[in-house]
């Protein structure tokens, strides 16, 4: 029994690694592509030339042109960008809302702990795409407006995590020496919660992105997320879509990106939470 133990945990831990490397050589290439790919291509993301439009792919155009003659190539990779743009968004919202939130309820527990923790279930009952439509209508249309909007989406589940987990960690012998040295409630947290809780926080982080990157690419699909002449790859699959018959590579290209970066953050994740599980 032993031997079978130690042999699944050994598979489980090679597809865990597996994940992490096939995760992050598809999120590197995004990344390399989105900075560098614009600066091989000759063509502004925004240059109209009808006399190449719907241009199928070749030589000059990789990914062919749409209907207004713009290079495809250019504005898919201009498009990962944006969805960058939100990775960053979405991980510096929920780490500055969803971090000091849950440790507030989980360290003071009480009185604290009930009211945080009721607002968090009321937020819950809400639909996101309520929070959605209300955030942008108030701050607007525009770049700006999506990436707070979707940043602030997600920190309920990282919040509710870190509460959690201060729950457990805050009775730990090593927190109880640190009370004993005379280190306050945040030092204590930084300095000896935290580390402890990084691992579960990143997978709860890395499962956020591409949730967060495709409800980009839905708003923009619906036309509420980035606006023209920004070319995010929702808005690139909604022209795609419009001329699916008569030139599928303007669907094909953006939409190809979007399940690979997606499939490259959920391997990232999975394959943390495997190493996590087995350690």
């Amino acid at each position: 029994m032993k031997r079978q133990a130690g042999s699944g945990c050994g598979r489980s831990r090679r597809r865990g690694n597996l994940h992490l490397l096939l995760g992050s050589l598809l999120v590197v290439g995004v990344v390399i592509l989105a900075l560098v790919g614009p600066l091989l291509s000759p063509y502004s993301p925004r240059e109209q030339v009808l006399a190449r439009s719907n241009r199928p792919p070749d030589g000059e155009h990789w990914f062919g042109t749409d209907s207004l003659g713009r290079d495809l190539f250019t504005r898919t990779l201009y498009g990962a960008r944006i969805s960058l743009g939100i990775v960053l968004a979405v991980v510096l919202l929920n780490l500055c809302i969803g971090l000091p939130y849950g440790a507030l309820a989980g360290w003071y527990g009480g009185l604290v702990d009930l009211l945080l923790m009721g607002v968090l279930d009321v937020l819950y009952g809400v639909p996101s795409l309520l929070y959605i439509i209300f955030f942008l209508v108030i701050l607007g249309p525009g770049l700006t407006g999506v990436f707070i909007t979707l940043g602030l989406v997600y920190w309920l589940d990282l919040a509710r995590q870190v509460r959690n987990q201060v729950l457990v960690l805050k009775e730990a012998d090593f927190v109880l020496a640190a009370r004993a040295l005379g280190l306050g409630p945040w030092q204590i947290f930084w300095q000896e919660l935290l580390p402890n809780m990084l691992p579960p926080l990143a997978v709860t982080l890395l499962f956020h992105i591409p949730q967060a990157i495709f409800l980009e690419a839905f708003l923009s699909y619906l036309g509420l997320g980035v606006q023209a002449p920004w070319a995010s790859w929702g808005a690139l699959v909604a022209e795609g879509v419009a001329n699916m018959r008569s030139a599928p590579w303007q669907l094909f290209f953006p939409a190809a990106l979007i399940s690979l970066t997606i499939l490259g953050f959920n391997l990232l994740g999975e394959g943390l939470q495997q190493l996590t599980r087995d350690d």
